[in-house]
């Protein structure tokens, strides 16, 4: 059903073929042995403390780079001052002119009275810590390892079929042969 493990294959005590489920950490589950001897256990948590050093050293590479991103998407649609969008000149960015909370006035055109209507807006203030945080990935939670049953003490053998009926079910099932219908 499962593939085998790939740091323990099989138990060195007692020859139990071992999957994917049985972790290194584990112990075998008939003889309850270590899996591993107190070398092969250095070698593999030293491997693994370099694959996880490796791994979270690419995601802060790939988490900088998805700022750096964002930082450069962000400058690439300057916003234009009423002032220097009248001149054609750039001029000082919008942000650091007007407050972050200021009020907006809208002007609408009520459909039925045929009026001008004036409202106020107040826009939500936007950070751009908020922004980045998008960017980053949501923490997965950690699969929880199920440890894997001793086999059952007793084996279950099936009898030996007899010679004069070898084709017998010997499962104690109670399956009948139905002959086809077709002739």
């Amino acid at each position: 059903m499962h593939g085998l493990s790939s740091f323990t294959p099989i138990c060195r005590g007692c020859g139990l073929i071992l999957c994917e489920l049985n972790l290194p950490n584990f112990a075998c589950p008939h003889c309850g042995g270590a899996l591993l001897t107190p070398a092969a256990k250095d070698s593999l948590v030293e491997s693994l403390e370099t694959q996880i050093a490796e791994t979270l050293a690419k995601e802060e590479e790939e988490r900088q780079r998805a700022i750096q991103q964002a930082r450069s998407a962000e400058g690439a649609f300057p916003t234009l001052s009423a002032a220097a969008s009248r001149a054609g000149t750039p001029g000082p960015d919008v942000q650091a002119t007007h407050p972050v909370n200021q009020t907006h006035k809208v002007l609408s055109l009520d459909s039925k009275t045929r009026k001008v209507k004036v409202s106020s807006y107040t826009p939500p203030a936007i950070s751009r810590a908020a922004s980045v945080e998008k960017l980053a990935k949501p923490k997965e939670a950690e699969p929880e390892y199920v440890h894997v049953p001793a086999p059952p003490v007793e084996v279950v053998c099936s009898p030996a079929p007899s010679a004069h009926r070898p084709w017998a079910n010997t499962r104690g099932l109670n399956v009948t042969y139905v002959p086809s219908s077709r002739g």
